[in-house]
């Protein structure tokens, strides 16, 4: 007897910067009637974490559920480059900007 599968649906995706420095991508995934808004956090190369990801330590899909989320995210992040570019561009001048901040701190430390 098969087991029917539940409908998996991943929507309302975007990219933004999780707690000021670590890149990532929001989404809803409903499986049936069930929806859950989270997130995936991204490498700095702007690839889906796999080593320390998101999704594993915080939420209990099954395989088949987080297979259909990976698919779907990975086909968003190839599909939209500059988006991806865009958030690792202002990762990067936050990161310029917090160093300067922090010389000038020890300049008037000095």
């Amino acid at each position: 007897m098969h087991k029917i599968e539940e409908e998996v649906k991943v929507g309302g995706i975007y990219l933004s910067i999780w707690e000021e420095s670590v890149p990532a991508i929001y989404f809803t995934v409903s499986v049936g009637e069930e929806r859950t808004k989270t997130l995936e956090w991204l490498t700095n190369d702007g690839n889906l974490a796999q080593e320390d990801s998101h999704l594993t330590t915080c939420h209990d899909f099954n395989d088949h559920v987080r297979k259909i989320i990976d698919e779907t995210l990975e086909n968003y992040l190839k599909n939209n480059p500059n988006k991806v570019d865009n958030l690792l561009s202002q990762l990067e001048e936050e990161a310029s900007e917090d160093d300067e901040d922090d010389e000038d701190d020890e300049d008037e430390a000095a």
